[in-house]
């Protein structure tokens, strides 16, 4: 039997009509499309118009499928963008960039030339701006053509550069522009890279930068609500946009309440049915301002991945406009399908509008009776995948961009345990259960004992308080070593490094180690650097002055970051998700420097760091697999 589709008009948008004799598996087989909706006045089926869509219904009606004139000419047209943004895509040379050229010159120069241009002499550049445009230059390209790209090369890439110019070349910098990062990049990235790369522009820009305490914030959004500035660039992070419980329960913002604990104080106005709670804007001016460009930052941190946060809840409620982008060197991060669907959903969602649709169609769905679990891509369908999000997502690695680049040199180090270590990591792993004289502490959920495990893995402690203060440290004592090898205690010795750890109180043990060894030392933390000039200053002092090593929680300080000046990174402990570990090992290596960057990762022999090591192998291979076969697989067709 055979089913019609053709371009129809459904209120102020074009859909995609699906037409056939009423069949109960007809039916059935349409429910399977995406997005599909019934029209009650026209008594048939309807579908977002757009090529996913389109390859959906071919997938699943195949030869029964009649395609009318208008939507034939219409998918003619979008399959040919697809195939351009592509080429650009895949391709490492740009098309003329006239309109950004124009305006900035010095933004045009740096794509155009791309990470090599600073390492020229003004001879080789007058040359190199006469050839074929870098890759930098391609994806601006990309970015302009495409309404709502996502930004998914990987770090160190020169990604922020990207966007800047790519609003300039789209002629879309009058108005307002927002960006949402991550707390510590407001300020140690993006304020320094729009003043960089909008110098000498031919209008008038204010960019205004929203750090330290809420009356710093609001006296910052009260300066951009006053100014007659053409451009406006408003930097802020995820935080400031979440919804937030309103106690007076009188904002419209209404969610649904789960959980008796949380019933039992819930809403039960006459507005909703069931019990719920309301909820407000921190700062109303970012959801009142209507925005020219929008875009976030570090996508993979939690923004949008997941749809149903209240952070995702404002994002989604702002003013959002045509032209916005993600951006994240790790899209995927720890749970693959899911986290892609949520960035997709939020950057076009009249396209992606159902998860499970989506998941269903593309990955392996495990159902082990404890509920359902996205696993990794269908066989045979990866062609398509991939081609679904050409025109959504562009993808680039370091070594494929910036081949001079030396590769990372991971080296592992394993570290043993001493006794007092050993009894208490034991006596945690065995009984949930640690002494201390006549206190104890306890770790009654899997949760928490995972959490402390890792950390008498770390060190052997003691409890202030609330609190496990390392006292001697296996991993510190194989830092020393190594630090001691690389010749930073020697005297005029100018080495630069990094140490990571997701502990607070190990970043400040190994702070207070290392000065006593007479090397200048810093923290960077979410709370021992409150003042956004603070940061920046050690930030300054690290990659131009005198500052030795940088000791950073990595939760803190593991994106969005130039620490270029290190030649060598230290984990001390490692995240659960490969993409965090990488985030902050790309801190120092970058398409900026030609140096090679080494990585020591430490582990404590027979403790969880072992499980961890092997948990984290098994989601690398996931996203390496959908992420990067993807350019193979393009470039084959």
């Amino acid at each position: 039997m055979q089913v019609t589709i053709e371009i129809a008009k459904c209120g102020t948008d074009n859909v995609i009509d699906i037409m056939f004799p009423y069949s109960p598996s007809l039916v059935d087989k349409v429910k399977q499309v995406s997005g599909r909706k019934w029209h009650k006045e026209g008594r048939h089926w309807h579908a977002p118009l757009d090529m996913e869509s389109c390859r959906s219904l071919r997938r699943i009606f195949g030869k029964d499928l009649v395609i009318g004139p208008e939507l034939r000419s219409w998918a003619f047209n979008a399959k040919r963008n697809e195939e351009r943004l592509g080429s650009i895509a895949l391709g490492s040379e740009a098309p003329p960039l006239p309109v950004l050229q124009s305006k900035l010159k010095k933004a045009y120069e740096a794509v155009w030339l791309g990470p090599l241009g600073r390492f020229m002499t003004p001879e080789q550049r007058e040359e190199a701006l006469k050839g074929p445009g870098s890759f930098q230059a391609a994806d601006v390209a990309y970015v302009t053509a495409s309404p709502t790209p996502l930004i998914g090369n990987e770090q160190g890439t020169g990604k922020t550069l990207t966007w800047i110019a790519s609003v300039w070349n789209a002629d879309l910098e009058e108005g307002n522009h927002l960006v949402i990062c991550p707390r510590a990049a407001i300020d140690g990235t993006w304020e320094g890279e729009l003043k960089t790369w909008q110098e000498g522009a031919p209008k008038d820009v204010e960019i205004f930068a929203c750090v330290d305490q809420r009356n710093d914030r609001e006296e910052v959004l009260e300066r951009f609500r006053k100014s007659t500035a053409a451009v406006k660039w408003v930097i802020v992070n995820p935080a400031m946009v979440q919804y937030v419980k309103d106690p007076t329960r009188t904002s419209k913002k209404c969610v649904a309440v789960k959980g008796a604990k949380a019933q039992k104080d819930a809403c039960y106005c006459k507005a909703r049915k069931g019990p719920h709670e309301h909820y407000t804007n921190p700062y109303p001016v970012l959801h009142e301002t209507h925005w020219t460009t929008l875009c976030i930052d570090e996508a993979h941190k939690g923004s949008i991945r997941n749809h149903r946060s209240l952070t995702s809840m404002g994002m989604f409620d702002l003013n959002v406009p045509e032209k916005r982008t993600a951006m994240s060197g790790t899209p995927m991060k720890k749970k693959g399908g899911h986290d892609i669907w949520g960035i997709l959903n939020w950057l076009q969602p009249k396209v992606f509008t159902s998860s499970w649709r989506f998941w269903e169609t593309y990955f392996v769905i495990d159902d082990n009776g404890y509920g359902k679990k996205v696993g990794n891509l269908k066989p045979g369908v990866e062609r398509d995948f991939f081609a679904m999000l050409t025109p959504y997502m562009l993808r680039r690695l370091k070594k494929e961009v910036a081949p001079w680049l030396p590769e990372k040199h991971y080296i592992p180090v394993n570290c043993t345990m001493g006794d007092r270590q050993r009894k208490q990591y034991l006596a945690m792993h065995e009984s949930a259960l640690v002494e201390f004289g006549d206190r104890e502490l306890s770790a009654t959920e899997t949760l928490a004992k995972f959490t402390r495990l890792k950390q008498f893995a770390n060190a052997y402690c003691n409890l202030d308080g609330d609190r496990l203060v390392p006292v001697e440290s296996c991993k510190v004592d194989a830092l020393l070593e190594k630090m001691d090898e690389a010749g930073m205690f020697d005297e005029g010795e100018t080495r630069k490094q990094l140490v990571f750890s997701q502990s607070l109180e190990m970043v400040r043990f190994v702070a207070e180690t290392l000065r006593a060894k007479g090397l200048s030392v810093e923290i960077i933390s979410g709370r021992d650097n409150k003042k956004s000039a603070q940061r920046k200053a050690l930030i300054d002092r690290f990659q131009n002055g005198d500052l030795r090593v940088l000791v950073i929680v990595t939760t803190a300080g593991g994106v969005s970051l130039t620490l270029d000046s290190a030649d060598e990174v230290h984990l001390l402990d490692e995240m659960w998700s490969p993409d965090e570990d990488q985030q902050a090992e790309d801190r120092a290596h970058r398409v900026s420097r030609i140096h090679q960057v080494t990585v020591f990762i430490y582990r404590t022999i027979d403790t969880i760091d072992d499980y961890i090591m092997e948990t984290k192998a098994d989601k690398a291979d996931t996203h390496t697999f959908i992420l990067d076969t993807r350019r193979k697989m393009l470039a084959s067709k």
